[in-house]
């Protein structure tokens, strides 16, 4: 009877050693498993590095088209963050306006862009806008900001705070705090 508990007892230590063995080998990565150094914050249902992105408009014709070094997709917020990024928009009559910018979030439900960070904006002109944060509204084809605006190009330089560029009729307002100069 003795001998019978005993060979008992030793099947059920070693089928419990057995299962042990298995659940420390499974719970491993496997050893070609690529560890990410700086895994992507939470929510994060994708990320991209070197993105192009492009919006065509209901005739047929792309109205901007974006590049960026990196982008991270949340579904749930309908949101693409993107990392170093340079944006073009282009007017009906075809002329080009570029911006660059260290990050920006696109919405991708609304298609409205959010940059910010050494924002500069180069138009077809030759003008260049420096600010710190831009808004791009899809709907409205206009891209405004509260912050700082120096509009600089040919022979002036123009600084106010807070602006309102309508893409559609190509017009450029400064709101407020308004001053400009000569350059030479």
């Amino acid at each position: 009877m003795k001998k019978i508990r005993f060979i008992l007892i030793a099947i059920a230590f070693i089928t419990l050693i057995l299962v042990i063995v298995a659940l420390v080998r499974n719970s491993r990565p496997p050893d070609n498993a690529k560890h990410l150094e700086n895994p992507p914050p939470r929510g994060v249902e994708m990320q991209l590095d070197n993105v192009h992105y492009e919006q065509i408009n209901q005739h047929g014709f792309k109205e901007w088209e974006l590049d960026a070094h990196a982008a991270q997709f949340f579904r749930g917020e309908n949101k693409i963050v993107l990392e170093s990024l340079t944006a073009t928009f282009f007017s009906n009559e075809g002329k080009t306006y570029k911006l660059v910018a260290d990050q920006g979030e696109l919405y991708t439900d609304s298609k409205n862009v959010t940059v910010s960070g050494n924002v500069v904006a180069n138009t077809h002109e030759g003008y260049q806008i420096k600010t710190d944060s831009l808004q791009y509204n899809a709907q409205k084809r206009t891209i405004t900001t509260n912050d700082k605006v120096a509009l600089s190009g040919k022979d002036m330089v123009m600084t106010g705070k807070g602006m309102i560029a309508d893409l559609e009729h190509e017009k450029l307002h400064l709101l407020g705090d308004v001053k400009a100069s000569e350059q030479k």
